[in-house]
C-alpha cells in the first residue's frame, strides 16, 4: 500500500508506474513530498487482492491530480496493473469540467507522445520529461499551483517544454510533428509552432545574439577537444569529461536552438556513462532528453542522429540488442567510415547480440584491436584475444593496452609477465577506478601485499567504482594487510568496509555485490 496514507486525504496527487520503474516513480514522489506535496504512492511488492484493488480505486476516484509515469517499461508492457490505473483515471476524467486539472504525464526517458501506448487523454494534456525520475523545484511548484486551483490545465505540447499557449491546444496530438519545443536563453521558455505551409518561416523564439552561434560553437570545439580518443581507446579523465560538460552547457545558454550542441550534450553524457563515471538514471535521461532535442532542432544534422542511434542502444534498448540501433549506425557509418563512437557502439550493439565473433572482427577491420580483445575474451577465443592485445600493445603501450595483456597472462597463468607488465604502469593511473582494482586485486591474487598497497594508498576515494560493481577500498586494504601478516590493520580496514557497504545496502538492500562482498568479510 502506499506509504503511511492519511485516513481521509485531501488535494493529493496520485503517482501510477510500472514496477520497473519504481526508482524513478520513488525520486518523484520524494521530490513532490518535499515541496509539501501529499502523493499516494503504492510501494506494494506484491499487488492483490479485492482490499487492496478498492483502495487503490478509491483513491483514483478521491485523488486531485492523476501523474501517470510513462516510459520504455510501460511502452513494453501490453499487461499490466498500471493500465487499469490508467484506464480508471481517464473514465474519471470524463466526468471532469473542461479546463480543470487532473491527468499530468511525466516521461522519464525517450519515450514521445507521437509513440506513446496510453490512453487518448493522455495526449491531450502537457507532459513534463523528468529524466530519470528528477524531479526539478520548478515542476513541483506547478504542482502545487494546479492543486491550489490557480492554475488552468496544460494543453498539449511536446514533452520537455515548457508552459503552453491556446494555439498548441488547438493542434491535433497525433500530429506532433506540428509543434517544434524550444528551449529559450538560459532558463527562458518559449514555445514555437512549426507548419509545413509556413516552413520558410523563422520560428517564434529567443534570438542568439550577434557571434554567440559562433562562441557556441568553439565551446563544442574545446568540449570536443576535452574528450578526444585515441584509436587506442585511451579513456578521457572523469575531470576532462565533466570540463566538457560545463562547457557544452555554456554553448547551450549562448546559442539553444541550436541541435549540434543539444546532440553533443547527449553524446558527451552517453561517453560518462559508458566510462563508469555516472551511470544513474539521471545522466541516462538527460542523454536520453537531449538526443530527443537535438533531432526535434535539426534531424538531419549527422551528430544529432548520432546521439539518436547511441540513445537507441545504450539507453533505450533492451539487453537483447537493437535491431533499429545497428540499421542508424550502419547508415551513419556509410556516410562517415571513421566515426569512432559509431564504430565503438556498434561494436557493442553486436555483442549484446552474441554475435561475437562478428563484433570483433568488425573491430579489427577498423583498427580497435584493444576492444576486438575483450569481445573475443566473450567469445571464448583467447588466441584471437591475446593476438588483437598483442596488436593493440604494438600501436601503443597505453596504460588501457598494458591493462588488456595483464589479463591476458592472468589467464594464461604467466605471474612474472603479468608482474612485469604491472611495473609498466605510471602510478599516475593508480588515481582511476578501474585501473586500481584490476591492479589492486591481481597484485592480491599474486600475494603482493605491499605492492597492492602501493595502489591502494594512492587511490584517493574510499569507493573504486569498475564497469560493472562498487567495492569499498579497505575491504582490500584488510586483505592485503592480512598477507602481510598484519591482522590488527586487517581487521580495522574490513570494519571501515562493513561501515560503508552497510550504509550503502541501507539504500540497495538487495544488492547482490555488496551482500556477498559484506559476506566474504564477514567469513
Amino acid at each position: 500500500m502506499q506509504d503511511s496514507p492519511p485516513a481521509e486525504p485531501k488535494g493529493a496527487v496520485f503517482l501510477s508506474y510500472a514496477s520497473q520503474d519504481a526508482e524513478a516513480a520513488k525520486r518523484i514522489c520524494k521530490a513532490l513530498r518535499g515541496a509539501g506535496i501529499e502523493v499516494w504512492f503504492d510501494q506494494s511488492q506484491l499487488r492483490g487482492g479485492d482490499a487492496w484493488d478498492q483502495s487503490i480505486r478509491r483513491q483514483i476516484k478521491e485523488c486531485a491530480l492523476f501523474m501517470p509515469v510513462i516510459s520504455a517499461n510501460t511502452q513494453a508492457r501490453a499487461e499490466g496493473y498500471f493500465r487499469l490505473e490508467w484506464h480508471l483515471a481517464e473514465q474519471r476524467s470524463l466526468l471532469i469540467a473542461k479546463g480543470r486539472a487532473f491527468i499530468i504525464p511525466v516521461s522519464i526517458d525517450l519515450t514521445a507522445d507521437r509513440d506513446a501506448l496510453v490512453p487518448d487523454c493522455f495526449v491531450a494534456v502537457q507532459w513534463t520529461k523528468l529524466p530519470g525520475g528528477e524531479t526539478p523545484p520548478a515542476f513541483a511548484e506547478r504542482v502545487k499551483k494546479l492543486l491550489s486551483g490557480s492554475d488552468a490545465e496544460p494543453g498539449h505540447q511536446s514533452p520537455a517544454t515548457g508552459d503552453s499557449n491556446s494555439e498548441s491546444r488547438r493542434i491535433n496530438p497525433s500530429r506532433p510533428w506540428l509543434i517544434l519545443a524550444i528551449l529559450g536563453v538560459i532558463a527562458c521558455v518559449a514555445l514555437a509552432i512549426w507548419q509545413p505551409w509556413r516552413k520558410g518561416e523563422k520560428p517564434v523564439a529567443s534570438v542568439p545574439a550577434v557571434g554567440s552561434e559562433a562562441e557556441a560553437r568553439r565551446l563544442l570545439d574545446r568540449a570536443t577537444a576535452m574528450t578526444a580518443e585515441s584509436p587506442t581507446l585511451d579513456d578521457p579523465s572523469k575531470e576532462a569529461c565533466e570540463t566538457a560538460d560545463k562547457l557544452i552547457e555554456q554553448a547551450k545558454a549562448l546559442n539553444p536552438l541550436d541541435g549540434e550542441v543539444w546532440a553533443k550534450e547527449a553524446l558527451n553524457d552517453l561517453h560518462i556513462i559508458g566510462l563508469g563515471y555516472d551511470r544513474s538514471p539521471a545522466r541516462m535521461g538527460n542523454a536520453a532528453a537531449a538526443a530527443t532535442r537535438a533531432m526535434e532542432l535539426n534531424p538531419n544534422s549527422y551528430a544529432a542522429r548520432s546521439a539518436h542511434a547511441q540513445v537507441i542502444h545504450y539507453v533505450v534498448a533492451p539487453p537483447g540488442g537493437s535491431s533499429e540501433a545497428e540499421h542508424l549506425l550502419r547508415e551513419l557509418l556509410s556516410e562517415n567510415p571513421n566515426d569512432l563512437g559509431n564504430q565503438i557502439t556498434l561494436a557493442h550493439v553486436l555483442r549484446s547480440e552474441g554475435r561475437f565473433g562478428e563484433a570483433a572482427d568488425f573491430c579489427m577491420k577498423v583498427n580497435l584491436p584493444l576492444l576486438a580483445a575483450y569481445i573475443y575474451l566473450d567469445a571464448e577465443r583467447f588466441d584471437k584475444a591475446n593476438a588483437a592485445a598483442d596488436q593493440a600493445l604494438k600501436m601503443k603501450r597505453s596504460v588501457m593496452n598494458l591493462q588488456c595483456k595483464i589479463l591476458m597472462m592472468q589467464i594464461a597463468e604467466d605471474r612474472n609477465a603479468a608482474l612485469s607488465l604491472i611495473d609498466e604502469i605510471p602510478p599516475s593511473a593508480y588515481t582511476d577506478d578501474k585501473i586500481a582494482e584490476a591492479l589492486a586485486s591481481a597484485l592480491l591474487l599474486y600475494r603482493e601485499p605491499e605492492k597492492a598497497l602501493k595502489v591502494l594508498n594512492s587511490f584517493p576515494r574510499d569507493w573504486m567504482v569498475t564497469w560493472t560493481y562498487s567495492i569499498p577500498k579497505a575491504a582490500y586494504k584488510g586483505t592485503a594487510h592480512m598477507l602481510a601478516g598484519r591482522l590488527d590493520a586487517a581487521r580495522a580496514e574490513w570494519n571501515v568496509a562493513l561501515q560503508q557497504i552497510e550504509r550503502k545496502l541501507s539504500d540497495e538492500p538487495n544488492n547482490p555485490v555488496l551482500l556477498t562482498e559484506k559476506a566474504s568479510i564477514l567469513a
